[in-house]
């Protein structure tokens, strides 16, 4: 495994590794969607696994618990808030599907225009949920969204295996891949945002503790103008 050195290599990764789920072919949007998140999964091991992040962390909360930076505050997200919130979207979304998929009809393509306004709607969701929370907190409430990156990649399982089972419907393929496209490009955009705002978060942590150092560290003395005595 390559491992990177710096976080601005992993916010650059996040940014390339973007599928536009538009663009790929109906039958192929279960694939593009799993390997999308698996490269997502792949991102955060790279993050635990770079030298330069775990000494970051360890520096962090060791001035976390020596009081050192109590008033240093960042912008951000509510990673814990945003979080819960989708999850029961989520919920939500695959019992709509599971209805559609299971009742395998559509009378004059009405559930085709529903799931399609369905689509249009949840970009919109998922900029509103990130956008609501977004504010300045304490670094150490801002580093419980760093912690979430553990938690994140259990939950990127239980999504796969989400998409997955929606084939064991028998049903129209049009209307599957109608609802497994809603699925991807929800789920998909989703993991995507939370990845890519925890590593900012991130970033911003270590540029407040850096600046924190600069204003506390203690101003060089002149010794040759000391040496009187």
């Amino acid at each position: 495994m390559y491992i990177k050195n710096n976080l601005n290599s992993f916010l650059e990764m996040v940014d390339s590794s973007s599928v536009d789920f538009d663009e790929i072919d109906d039958d192929c949007i279960e694939e593009g969607f799993i390997n999308e998140l698996e490269k997502e999964s792949c991102h955060i091991k790279e993050f635990f696994y770079c030298n330069d992040c775990k000494s970051t962390i360890k520096d962090i909360y060791c001035k976390i618990r020596n009081n050192e930076i109590p008033y240093n505050k960042v912008e951000t997200i509510d990673v814990n808030k945003i979080v819960a919130t989708y999850k029961e979207y989520n919920t939500r979304m695959i019992t709509f599907i599971n209805k559609i998929l299971d009742t395998n009809r559509d009378v004059d393509g009405i559930i085709e225009d529903k799931i399609n306004r369905a689509i249009k709607r949840d970009k919109e969701f998922i900029d509103d949920l990130f956008d609501e929370t977004e504010s300045e907190y304490t670094i150490n409430e801002a580093m419980m969204n760093i912690e979430y990156l553990i938690d994140l990649n259990k939950d990127i399982n239980s999504y796969i295996s989400s998409i997955d089972s929606f084939n064991k419907y028998e049903c129209d393929d049009n209307l599957k891949s109608l609802c497994k496209k809603l699925y991807a490009k929800s789920t998909g955009k989703f993991v995507h945002k939370l990845l890519k705002s925890i590593f900012k978060c991130f970033d911003n942590i270590k540029e407040s503790v850096k600046v924190r150092e600069s204003v506390v560290k203690k101003p060089e003395v002149d010794e040759d103008k000391m040496d009187i005595f």
